[in-house]
């Protein structure tokens, strides 16, 4: 769920990329594409080191529901919705703000996904969502901005 989660955002960054007015605007989407790209390599590591039976659950699939539920809120269900919103986006200011709740759920994902992994994966986690507050303090500046 997270490649997925980062390889729709980058599918995202890279279509408001390309529809975006400002080259400030268009240069932050282009870093955010790599970041994206960045992170999914990180998730795909990570994913193939996990043993096959992580967690003891209550009953069965309780985990895989628990993140099923999150997963199905996050404001990109795929990357072709990803890509449509990105064009469909009226403006620059638009495609911010669909970028900021797309990162701002990321970002509660990976919360919630970390206590679900092994605790040497944490830092690796920690950092990810670091990065991804950064990229909400970035969007957050661009969005500033074009409201001057």
């Amino acid at each position: 769920i997270a490649v997925n989660i980062e390889r729709n955002g980058e599918a995202f960054y890279q279509a408001a990329m390309s529809a975006a007015k400002e080259n400030s605007i268009r240069s932050a989407f282009e870093h955010l594409a790599g970041e994206e790209r960045k992170h999914q390599r990180t998730f795909q590591s990570i994913l193939n080191s996990l043993p096959p039976k992580l967690l003891a659950e209550t009953y069965s699939g309780e985990y895989a529901l628990y993140v099923k539920a999150l997963s199905d809120n996050q404001v990109f269900k795929d990357d072709k919705t990803a890509r449509n919103m990105a064009a469909k986006a009226a403006n620059d200011a638009e495609a911010i703000h669909i970028a900021l709740s797309a990162e701002r759920d990321s970002l509660l994902f990976y919360w919630e996904m970390k206590s679900l992994l092994r605790p040497d994966d944490s830092p690796v986690i920690d950092r990810i969502m670091d990065e991804e507050r950064a990229h909400i303090r970035r969007l957050t500046e661009l969005e500033r901005k074009l409201e001057k």
